[in-house]
């Protein structure tokens, strides 16, 4: 099914919700729901009933960003700490990776590569990295503040569809090819992360959620159902929308 463009809220069926004070939401591409929660807890939710396993942040504490796009290698980044933890599909821990071991405390943003390596942003360097687990060097990209002759401050990153993105609230979203060339920049600002696939960059803004079309540029909202409560974040994926609100997750299916 070609969802963008073609939803109504009536086609979304509710498969199940479940109470819960989340603070954060991502999900993988077979429809399972990671929601972040206050209380320093990690939930993985099924993507067809509301069974789940969970992981303890208290070590680490409040992750500032979560991979969910290998449902095998989920990556949380720990920005405080400097710590990249992987968990396995049952949230068990697989490796944790110690930047500052490694003299780079000067990484706020990372993302897992297609090919399980890891991205960051070296504000150090103004470079884009692409570096395994022990923290070698696979590629790199040119000095970002001489190519767009500013200090950037990227907030999220992604690499998806063949490309990497790189989000940069004030100036919009920067596309890279997997090799850290310069392709393109969408005019896209504001935004805290999204998702990309099918030649769609969705987000979710101003409590709406859009689609944007790599290819003839258009942009769509995407009806959501009616919830009650204030819908914090959305995602979707193949025959699954996922909906954080300020008192429970709602999977629906479509």
């Amino acid at each position: 099914m070609c969802w963008c463009g073609s939803l109504a809220a009536s086609d979304y069926a509710l498969v199940y919700s479940q109470p819960i004070k989340g603070t954060v939401l991502t999900s993988d591409k077979f429809g399972a729901a990671y929601v972040i929660t206050s209380k320093k807890e990690l939930y993985k939710f099924s993507p067809t009933d509301n069974a789940f396993v969970t992981y303890s942040l208290i070590k680490y504490g409040q992750p500032t960003h979560i991979d969910a796009s290998n449902p095998l290698k989920v990556m949380l980044f720990f920005n405080d700490y400097d710590i990249i933890v992987f968990l396995d599909n049952t949230l068990s821990e697989k490796t944790v990776v110690r930047l500052q071991n490694f003299g780079l405390q000067q990484v706020d943003v990372v993302c897992l590569a297609l090919d399980n390596n890891i991205w960051m942003y070296d504000e150090l360097i103004f470079k884009l990295r692409k570096v395994d687990e022990n923290l070698n060097v696979i590629r790199e990209s040119d000095d970002l503040s001489l190519l767009f002759n500013a200090m950037i401050k990227p907030t999220f990153l992604l690499e998806a569809d063949n490309r990497l993105f790189v989000n940069v609230p004030n100036m919009g979203v920067h596309v890279f090819d997997v090799f850290g060339a310069f392709s393109q920049t969408i005019a896209l600002k504001g935004l805290d992360d999204f998702q990309v696939f099918k030649q769609q960059l969705v987000y979710f803004k101003e409590g709406k959620l859009y689609s944007y079309n790599l290819q003839t540029f258009d942009t769509r909202q995407i009806p959501l159902p009616e919830v009650t409560g204030t819908i914090l974040d959305v995602h979707i994926q193949s025959e699954r929308l996922v909906v954080l609100t300020d008192t429970e997750l709602l999977v629906y299916a479509y």
